[in-house]
């Protein structure tokens, strides 16, 4: 037996020409067109709810339909055998009405609400409510983002999800991978405490750093300030030293913090020579019991130079005191300099172990450009007089 609530509330579906607009808004606002192109794609998707017209109110619109064709020069309806159609007034849903038939559907969900159970003025007070933007909160791009990354699991590809929502796909590509990385505590404090919106592309981020809450933290605060890209920029660098901090003690190289802790004489591996002139190739160095790195401050915060300790007690050779260096003075008369002899250097080996990168400098004709960074010859050498 139907409940009485049951009778007031039917659920079907009706012609779009059949229902009757509030009127709460005097502008749909479907000019972007978002609403619509999701109706066409997806249907009206939530129902709307209407009442049935009196039938003094039929009477009323349906003169003024009439009146409306007249107007537009349109032939005036004079099938007279075709069946009235009921009418309704929309209670909740004029956007979708308009939206359902700029895009062409025909038919919309909606719930039927009984007549009876309506009371005096209570069609606009429901209408004011539902469209009172005081009264309703938008999802934010957390809740967007793991509702996004839910369906993608449950089977749809981006570009239908792209689709199906109107969203340009490479926010849904950043929302799938923020939904599925994000965890509770960081979605709990990227809602409770960022105080605008956090776009897609930055939710990224934070998905990149959910397993480090400190650096959460700092990005939280930093997205509150304005600095957010300085900051990602600071904690990925951090981040990418910290880990080849690992790789180097992995492969058991030494690794001095701050070039200054190098002892005296110290100097970079690619401005030292073997006993046969040949430059040295700082792979083959690491066998050196002298060998370390340092950080080269001026490259990428993972970057760094090999060095060598004590180049002269491993019998490595200077610039200055290889044989035919542009350092080595011509002791002829007359002060005139010997042409510049052109050395042998090591052809550039291919990939270096452990995945350390090297910084290395060019030498065009035996002249050694300095590289950006750190200057390798200021290494606390001692200058000759």
């Amino acid at each position: 037996m139907p409940t009485k609530k049951s009778a007031e509330l039917q659920r079907t579906v009706l012609h779009v020409d059949q229902l009757v607009p509030n009127g709460a808004r005097e502008d749909l606002e479907l000019d972007d067109c978002l609403l619509i192109n999701s109706v066409r794609e997806n249907g009206v998707t939530v129902r709307m709810a209407v009442r049935p017209l009196t039938a003094d109110e039929q009477a009323d619109v349906e003169e003024q339909r009439s009146r409306e064709r007249e107007e537009r020069g349109e032939e005036p309806d004079s099938d007279a055998d075709r069946p009235r159609l009921p009418l309704y007034k929309i209670l909740m849903g004029d956007r979708r009405h308009g939206a359902a038939k700029a895009a062409g559907r025909t038919e919309v969900p909606v719930y039927v609400v009984a007549a009876s159970a309506r009371a005096k003025g209570e069609d606009y007070i429901e209408a004011l409510i539902e469209n009172d933007e005081r009264l309703r909160k938008p999802l934010s791009n957390v809740d967007v983002a793991l509702a996004l990354f839910q369906a993608h699991e449950s089977g749809l590809d981006v570009e239908a999800l792209a689709r199906r929502t109107v969203r340009d796909e490479k926010d849904v590509e950043n929302a799938v991978v923020a939904g599925k990385h994000l965890g509770s505590g960081t979605r709990r404090k990227l809602t409770e405490r960022c105080e605008r919106q956090v776009g897609m592309d930055e939710l990224v981020v934070f998905a990149d750093f959910h397993d480090d809450p400190e650096a959460v933290d700092r990005l939280i605060e930093a997205h509150r300030r304005g600095s957010f890209e300085a900051t990602v920029y600071l904690e990925r660098e951090k981040r990418a030293r910290a880990l080849k901090r690992k790789e180097i003690e992995q492969a058991g190289i030494s690794l001095v913090d701050d070039p200054n802790d190098l002892p005296d004489g110290a100097a970079c591996v690619v401005d030292l020579y073997d006993s046969d002139d040949l430059q040295l190739d700082p792979e083959e160095h690491e066998e050196c019991p002298g060998h370390a790195v340092i950080w080269d401050e001026g490259e990428c915060s993972d970057a760094i130079i090999a060095v060598c300790r004590d180049p002269e007690s491993h019998g490595h050779q200077r610039e200055s005191e290889v044989p035919g260096s542009d350092s080595d003075e011509s002791a002829e008369a007359g002060g005139e300099s010997k042409p510049s002899v052109a050395r042998p250097i090591r052809e550039e080996p291919v990939g270096l172990p452990h995945a350390v990168v090297v910084a290395r400098q060019q030498r065009v004709a035996g002249r050694r450009q300095e590289a950006p960074g750190l200057a390798c010859g200021v290494l606390r050498e001692q200058d000759g007089p």
